[in-house]
């Protein structure tokens, strides 16, 4: 997710999970986020540095930035990614 800036790895993934499991985006999502903690690692033992980096990373973004869930990111897309950051409270 480039607003957030996480990649498409499994340690980009656990990152956007644990996100949107801070910003309690639905109750599964805490389930899910437990299941990925167990599992990404064995699927990606190349990656396991950088899952738990990014799983502190996703859960302090969570924290900080406003909630995004309900954001319409449709009527942003001439915004510059920098400035929609900012906007909302990200780094």
């Amino acid at each position: 997710m480039l607003v957030i800036n996480f990649d498409t790895t499994y340690a980009g993934e656990i990152g956007v999970l644990a996100f949107a499991a801070t910003q309690n985006y639905s109750k599964s999502l805490q389930i899910g986020l437990c299941l990925a903690r167990l599992l990404y690692p064995i699927l990606a033992p190349q990656q396991i540095k950088a899952i738990f980096v990014n799983l502190e990373k996703g859960r302090e973004l969570g924290k900080k930035a406003d909630f995004l869930l309900g954001y319409r990111f449709e009527d942003h897309w001439e915004e510059p990614i920098d400035h929609l950051r900012k906007k909302l409270r990200l780094p």
